[in-house]
């Protein structure tokens, strides 16, 4: 005799890839200022690709403001977490007379379902404290599998912040977009329209925009881009598929449009990483 039970999900599960390139722990005063080509070179020195993914920020005293290269001004307040795109970034400074914040720099290969530019509030707690030290410290280790490990605690640690933060302010229209977002993955050769999606929510298109930027950071065609190339990526490491079959097997109209948006993605082109047949 043997019981068995099978635990199956609403949806898919899987997680986009994430390395982290640099962590800062950062007590910083009213003379602390960084223009960002200054940040950038010390970046790129301790990290060959520093400056081409992701920053978070997450402030635990004081305050700092950062300055976007669309003219746009963020408040980083104590007890938030925002997530930076690095090629937006222009300056930062510290407000006041103190800012104490962690600044995680890293690269993500795929959708990360938390939006950008946007505040999470995260009370700071001495759990989060321990946790980000384990992270400190895997991340400086000499061996390689243990920098791993560090990347991926500080993957899981950013979905339960962010979890955390949408159990607060879970929007009417949220389910339906998730449920949308998994069809997406499951269907990403069909031809999606923003008009469509919208529909299929109950919502404007207007407000479906708006409303999938808020859960995701991205536009709903943004994010299905970086999904697809995501996947072709994937596709042309570890299958045998020609560029040509990944190119339609993800939707897109033809090979020549998945090399243009791969080589505009990834600064490549698909034959860099394997040599279509």
């Amino acid at each position: 005799m043997f019981k068995e039970k099978n635990m199956l999900p609403c949806g898919p599960t899987s997680t986009c890839g994430l390395a982290l390139t640099c962590i800062w722990d950062v007590h910083a005063d009213e003379s602390y200022d960084v223009p960002v080509e200054r940040a950038r070179r010390v970046s790129q020195s301790l990290y060959p690709k520093g400056g081409t993914g992701l920053i978070a920020v997450r402030t635990l005293a004081g305050m700092g403001r950062v300055y976007l290269t669309r003219d746009e001004v963020i408040e980083l307040k104590s007890g938030t977490l925002v997530l930076l795109e690095w090629s937006a970034l222009r300056r930062y400074h510290c407000v006041g007379g103190l800012w104490h914040f962690l600044w995680f720099e890293f690269l993500a290969y795929g959708p990360l379902h938390i939006p950008l530019y946007e505040d999470i509030v995260l009370p700071d707690t001495a759990d989060d404290a321990r946790r980000i030290r384990d992270i400190q410290k895997a991340f400086q280790s000499k061996r390689h599998v243990t920098r791993c490990e560090a990347s991926a605690r500080f993957l899981v640690l950013l979905y339960e912040w962010f979890r955390q933060h949408t159990e607060k302010v879970k929007g009417p229209h949220e389910g339906k977009i998730e449920a949308l977002i998994n069809r997406m993955y499951e269907n990403l050769g069909e031809k999606w329209s923003v008009a469509a999606l919208a529909s299929e929510a109950g919502m404007s298109e207007a407000w479906f925009r708006s409303e999938f930027r808020r859960l995701t950071g991205s536009s709903p065609k943004s994010f299905l881009d970086r999904l697809r190339l995501a996947w072709a990526e994937e596709l042309l490491r570890t299958t045998s598929l020609s560029v040509s079959e990944i190119a339609y097997k993800l939707g897109y109209s033809s090979p020549f449009h998945l090399s243009k948006s791969f080589s505009r993605g990834f600064g490549c082109p698909p034959s860099s990483l394997r040599k279509s047949t």
